[in-house]
């Protein structure tokens, strides 16, 4: 099971690429990775992880970098996946050549339960990539929680992966 620092380190030279060739404003964007998802549903062959970035919605104006929103940040389109099976070497795939924005992506403090799901990350991701037609009660609760908090980027996301999302309950349309 790779960890984040392994899959960031995976997708560092398609992110830097496609930062370098950005048209969005702003500079800054940071690389972030969605949960292992089933790399097809709903009969999963192993488990796609998508590579987005995330930065301040700033502007210059006058001369002067000015937030735009204080409670958002900006929301790239997905830039890089890799997918992961058993006994297979990892490999990213490309998506794009250049971080385009999807849009703005609420933030704020995580709620309690929220919280207790994301300290349990470790365990839950150990059930993810066992890759399981049947996700436990667990497991459910992580997706939808990371759905409510990343529907920009979950919107994003190419269609059996929605598909997936939408069938555990999250409200993707």
């Amino acid at each position: 099971m790779p960890d984040d620092a392994q899959l960031l380190s995976l997708i560092e030279p398609t992110f830097r690429r496609a930062s370098q060739d950005s048209s969005s404003e702003p500079g800054g964007w940071t690389p972030h990775l969605t949960p292992p998802l089933p790399s097809s549903w709903p009969t999963p062959d192993g488990v796609v992880v998508f590579a987005y970035a995330t930065a301040l919605p700033m502007r210059v104006r006058n001369g002067a970098l000015v937030l735009t929103a204080m409670d958002a940040a900006l929301v790239s389109w997905p830039f890089a996946s890799v997918l992961v099976r058993e006994g297979q070497v990892l490999d990213p795939v490309a998506l794009a050549t250049s971080l385009q924005s999807a849009g703005l992506q609420g933030v704020g403090p995580a709620a309690p339960h929220a919280r207790s799901l994301f300290e349990r990350r470790s365990e839950i991701y150990a059930e993810l990539y066992r890759t399981p037609r049947h996700h436990s009660e667990l497991a459910r609760d992580y997706y939808l929680e990371w759905f409510r908090s990343n529907g920009t980027i979950a919107r994003c996301l190419p269609h059996a992966q929605q598909q997936f999302l939408a069938e555990l309950g999250a409200a993707i349309s």
